[in-house]
C-alpha cells in the first residue's frame, strides 16, 4: 500500500459519510459536515480499512483531511509526501523538497 492508496481509501470511507464534492488536505471535517457520530464512524471505518487502532486522543487530533492521511502513513510506516496531495499535483517538481541547487546538480533524481 502507498500513500495514493490510503488517499483514495480514506476518501471513499469520507464519501460514505458525508456527500462532499471537493477534499483537499487542508478541508477540516467540521467544512466537510462532520459532526461527532460520524467523525466516530470515521475513525472506525480507517481503523477498519487500515488495520490500525486510533486511540481516542490521536482521533481528537485529526482536524483535517491530510492531518489523517499523514497520521495513517507513519502508522503504517509508509512515506508521507505532500506532494501527492497538494492541489497541483499536475506537477510534482513545483513541491519538490530539493533545494535549486539540489535539483541543478542531481537533475531527474528525484
Amino acid at each position: 500500500m502507498d500513500q495514493r492508496e490510503i488517499e483514495t481509501k480514506l476518501k471513499k470511507i469520507i464519501n460514505e459519510e458525508v456527500e462532499t464534492k471537493e477534499i483537499n488536505p487542508r478541508t477540516s471535517f467540521e467544512e466537510m459536515g462532520f459532526d461527532s457520530l460520524r467523525l466516530i464512524s470515521l475513525v472506525h471505518g480507517a481503523e477498519e480499512t487500515f488495520g490500525i487502532d486510533i486511540s481516542d486522543d490521536d482521533a481528537e487530533s485529526l482536524a483535517t483531511y491530510g492531518d489523517t492521511v499523514r497520521y495513517i502513513c507513519e502508522r503504517l510506516k509508509i512515506t508521507y509526501t505532500k506532494a501527492y496531495n497538494q492541489e497541483n499535483t499536475e506537477n510534482p517538481r513545483a513541491t519538490s523538497p530539493l533545494t535549486p541547487i539540489q535539483d541543478h546538480i542531481l537533475p531527474g533524481m528525484h
